[in-house]
């Protein structure tokens, strides 16, 4: 049942896209779209966190071709299909998930459906991070100019990334890290 699901999600894209195209742009929408967004999303996959996950199949030197091809034809794919569209829909071509789908295609490929729902679910949370990025990059590009806001948002990333692996750290010896 991948392909389908994998079809789907994309519909949904899809689907969220088509219809927030409809509502005024400002960053109070957005932040307030992906709280909602994000949310709900961690909230439905949390429990998929951590599925058990088969052993590691054994792939030859083709195995990594495959994958390459795979995120290069979804890269090539989003930037052929930005040029067709003009720079009024750049934009929704840009936010494509390639890194989440790909990461995904290639982990299912390799060690499962349970393997690539908890990558998914946990990359979920580091998403927030993405975002706070995205927001400080947006807020502080024209006081401070492209760098310093390109490094703060980069720093902001990193921030929540270092938190996220705190919050998991073990507590004691014996103890293990928070789910």
């Amino acid at each position: 049942p991948a392909l389908p699901l994998f079809v789907s999600g994309l519909l949904a894209w899809a689907v969220a896209n088509a219809i927030l195209r409809q509502v005024p742009e400002t960053l109070a929408f957005a932040l307030a779209a992906n709280v909602l967004c994000y949310g709900v999303a961690i909230a439905l996959a949390w429990r998929l966190r951590f599925l058990p996950v088969a052993g590691r199949v054994a792939r030859g030197w083709i195995d990594l071709f495959l994958r390459a091809l795979l995120v290069a034809a979804l890269v090539g794919t989003v930037v052929t299909v930005s040029d067709v569209v003009g720079p009024s829909k750049t934009g929704v071509v840009a936010l494509f998930p390639v890194s989440f789908t790909s990461v995904g295609l290639m982990i299912h490929a390799r060690l499962g459906g349970q393997a690539s729902a908890a990558a998914m679910a946990s990359g979920l949370a580091a998403m927030l991070g993405f975002t706070a990025g995205l927001v400080l990059l947006h807020l502080g590009a024209q006081p401070l100019g492209r760098w310093p806001a390109l490094a703060l948002g980069l720093a902001s990333c990193l921030g929540w990334a270092a938190f996220l692996l705190w919050l998991r750290r073990p507590r004691r010896r014996g103890v293990p890290a928070r789910p």
